[in-house]
């Protein structure tokens, strides 16, 4: 009876925590990297040279999902706990087998609600970092199969693994390099006479790498040139990025940044206590499943420019689940104690998403007070629910375009240089990058090299956003060495904003149009192979 009470509560609470999470998806908007991720979701194949390819992953989604940004955030949320949850399953099926399946699947699908975590930043809208997270999740499922004594699931396991592998490539080449070398050794190691699939996993990523190179770009040599320019790019922006930066590794914070680490306290303490009471002989393949699973939050971290510990705060799905191989019994179920350890995972991950969601990353209003709804997006446009002033902002951009004569997906230059939102909100597209940044040590000479990717006709029909302070734009030069003279275009919408990237500041925004039929004689786009000298 008391098992029953206890799955009873468990999947209670599992369904009320998701399907509350899924339902603020209908709410907020920010304005600098989920508008990067929006512009480049939706047209992926206006960013000529960049190494980040998850826009091709999703823009099928967002094309089958209408345009939907809400849908778009509840599917990208749903395949991170889906994913968690089976490999949670699979985790249970190896090393719990006395627990009975739909008790491992309702233990699963609690434990597996850590991997929204994620959200600590409040990103619901799926980016590299939503991709690299489902890769990392794919690829661990294929690690737990694929000792299987039946050679069709190694074979399976070791494709998985192969898919999961170019998806991470697809996400983040500094985690997918990593993560190669990890995959190589665990397998070469645990199946030393099976390397097979070894072999089955890396030509199934190169396989998928190929054809995806092929469908982006038409060939292998110019999705090659593709990401090394845009890899130069990336180092010319700011030292940041730089190669030799890529991990930074320091003393934890002992603050907000990482109070992810807080949804693997549980499962982990809980362990500790199992592993104290009922010591036994774990299986030959635990101890390096566990460590596999525990390094995968430092291979999602790489290449973030972040404090390495902050980033590896926002996967703790995966040492959750070190606590299963860890705490193997084969004679004896731990229903009860996973019950107490699923519910704990639970109320943690909970606390942590709400707060979250409470103080959401650049936008000022908690996301559960963002009642006005507005319409943003092109031709399939989308409701969201935001704060009054940031609709008031978005339905004046709108408006003032659509009354100017302002077409879907025209061209928009974010001239602001941190509102790449607006030129998704308002319907545009952003030539040459997603965002066209502004702040950064080496930015101007990174959206010049950007904008040459763009055809001179593009730029011409171009609209231009500017903040009222900077009629010119943040780097005039990019204009006039183009020749665009913003004095001759016209005004067409104007709104004031709260720009929390700079401290809160209020700006006034100008979205200008181009004259009719304008010609650009002065500018000259480029195939760009680009190298900044160094």
């Amino acid at each position: 009876m008391t098992a029953i009470l206890l799955r009873a509560l468990i999947v209670g609470a599992t369904i009320t925590i998701v399907a509350c999470i899924l339902y603020v998806c209908e709410a907020g908007f920010d304005f600098t990297d989920e508008g990067f991720y929006l512009n480049t979701i939706s047209q992926p194949w206006t960013q000529t040279y960049t190494h980040l390819h998850f826009g091709w992953i999703y823009h099928p989604l967002y094309i089958a999902l209408n345009g939907s940004v809400a849908a778009l955030r509840q599917a990208n949320l749903l395949s991170i706990w889906l994913l968690a949850t089976t490999l949670f399953a699979l985790l249970f099926a190896k090393f719990h087998q006395p627990i009975s399946r739909i008790a491992a699947l309702i233990l699963s699908a609690a434990l597996a609600t850590s991997a929204l975590v994620l959200l600590r930043l409040w990103f619901p809208t799926p980016s590299y970092n939503s991709l690299a997270m489902c890769a990392l999740l794919l690829t661990a499922c294929g690690i737990v199969t694929i000792d299987s004594e039946r050679p069709a699931t190694r074979y399976v396991s070791a494709s998985v693994i192969g898919v999961g592998g170019w998806l991470c490539f697809m996400a983040k080449m500094s985690s997918a390099a990593t993560l190669a070398p990890v995959v190589a050794i665990y397998l070469a190691f645990t199946l030393r006479p099976l390397l097979r699939p070894l072999a089955v996993a890396g030509i199934v990523a190169i396989a998928c790498l190929l054809l995806s190179a092929i469908a982006i770009d038409g060939s292998i040599a110019q999705f090659a040139q593709r990401n090394q320019v845009g890899i130069e790019l990336l180092h010319t922006l700011s030292d940041d990025h730089d190669f030799k930066r890529l991990i930074r590794v320091g003393a934890i914070p002992v603050d907000a940044s990482t109070a992810g680490f807080l949804a693997a306290v549980p499962a982990l303490l809980g362990a500790a206590i199992l592993l104290f009471v009922r010591r036994s002989e774990l299986p030959p393949n635990a101890i390096g499943i566990a460590i596999y699973l525990a390094l995968m939050p430092f291979v999602y971290a790489l290449g973030t420019a972040n404090n390495l510990w902050t980033i590896v705060s926002l996967a703790p799905v995966f040492w959750v689940a070190v606590a299963l191989p860890l705490t193997s019994q084969t004679r004896v179920s731990l229903e009860f104690s996973y019950s107490i350890i699923a519910i704990a995972t639970l109320l943690m991950s909970a606390v942590l998403i709400y707060d979250s969601a409470s103080t959401p990353y650049r936008q000022s209003t908690a996301i559960l007070q963002q009642a006005t709804s507005v319409t943003i997006g092109g031709s399939s446009p989308t409701s969201l629910k935001v704060d009054q002033e940031i609709a008031t902002y978005i339905n004046s951009m709108r408006d003032g375009a659509r009354r100017a004569g302002f077409l879907d997906y025209t061209p928009i230059l974010d001239m602001t240089g941190e509102y790449p939102g607006t030129v998704f909100a308002v319907g545009g597209a952003a030539p040459g990058t997603g965002w066209l940044v502004y702040g950064y040590p080496n930015a101007e000479k990174y959206n010049e090299a950007a904008l040459s990717t763009t055809a001179c006709d593009n730029l011409a029909r171009a609209w231009v956003l500017v903040n009222a302070s900077k009629p010119t734009g943040a780097y005039p030069r990019l204009l006039t060495s183009r020749g665009i003279d913003l004095a001759k275009y016209a005004g067409v919408a104007r709104a004031s904003i709260i720009n929390l990237r700079t401290g809160g500041r209020i700006e006034e925004h100008l979205l200008l149009k181009p004259p009719e039929n304008q010609t650009l004689p002065e500018c000259s786009s480029s195939g760009l192979h680009y190298s900044d000298g160094s």
